[in-house]
């Protein structure tokens, strides 16, 4: 008689116990987590469910629920702001590279400019013979946005079998050589220092910042960095000014 009446007890306190109306819901937030402010939603109330199931664990069951939803709400509110950021970041990094770029140009066209003084106001036959003329370095001509190869240095019987080299110093002690190229493309062999300022000398190869803009370095060492549509229109007024000063047309490329 005594165990029949413990066993209806066991049974009503079974039947008294609830699932946990705030795990429910962190479970239900944490899954619609991608839902603006879901997932932090779901975060808090999972916790204090947590604590309220620990407190009454006779009556209240729905620990797992809470869990889940507390690890959802989490995931969701690490990963999401992650994938979001990383194009935003991505972009800002281009930015950068597209403005070194830039400083790079113009420190190109003030080189052309010092070897203008030193040979009759005539620009170099290309921008690597700067390199031996007016100390700049290797990387100067490679766009910190283009995937190139790094440039090579050594003695001249170390790169001579590699293809094209060209001297870093007046002593030609030592050599660079470039397995992609450079990165820009120089326009300015046939020009002088007394032609108008607004000739382009230089711009960057369509790939290096992903065909969106480029950057042009004009014949009075100023830099601006353009739009591909943009960019045409000056390659067709630069062939024009060619045409005026009777100097051959040179085609995009």
């Amino acid at each position: 008689m005594q165990m029949n009446e413990q066993q209806n007890m066991n049974q009503a306190q079974v039947m008294v116990k609830k699932t946990s109306g705030m795990a429910v819901a962190s479970l239900i937030l944490g899954i619609l987590g991608l839902i603006p402010l879901c997932a932090l939603v779901g975060l808090v109330l999972g916790i204090i469910a947590l604590v309220q199931i620990s407190g009454n664990a006779q009556r209240l069951k729905g620990k797992g629920m809470a869990i889940a939803g507390i690890v959802l709400s989490v995931f969701f509110m690490l990963v999401i702001p992650i994938s979001i950021l990383m194009p935003a970041l991505g972009r800002a990094r281009e930015l950068a590279k597209q403005v070194a770029c830039g400083a790079q140009l113009n420190g190109i066209g003030k080189a052309i400019a010092l070897y203008q003084n030193d040979f009759g106001g005539a620009c170099p036959p290309d921008l690597q013979t700067l390199m031996a003329t007016e100390d700049i370095v290797p990387h100067m001509l490679i766009c910190p946005s283009a995937e190139m190869e790094e440039p090579v240095t050594g003695v001249k019987d170390e790169l001579a079998a590699m293809g094209q080299i060209w001297p870093l110093d007046k002593e030609e002690s030592i050599f660079a050589y470039f397995p992609s190229g450079i990165s820009y493309i120089y326009r300015g062999a046939d020009l002088t220092m007394n032609d108008p300022g607004y000739m382009i000398l230089a711009y960057d190869k369509a790939e290096n910042h992903n065909r969106d803009v480029r950057n042009v370095l004009y014949l009075d060492c100023h830099v601006k960095k353009m739009e591909e549509e943009y960019f045409q229109e000056e390659i067709k007024k630069d062939n024009a000014f060619r045409r005026q000063l009777g100097r051959p047309e040179k085609p995009v490329d």
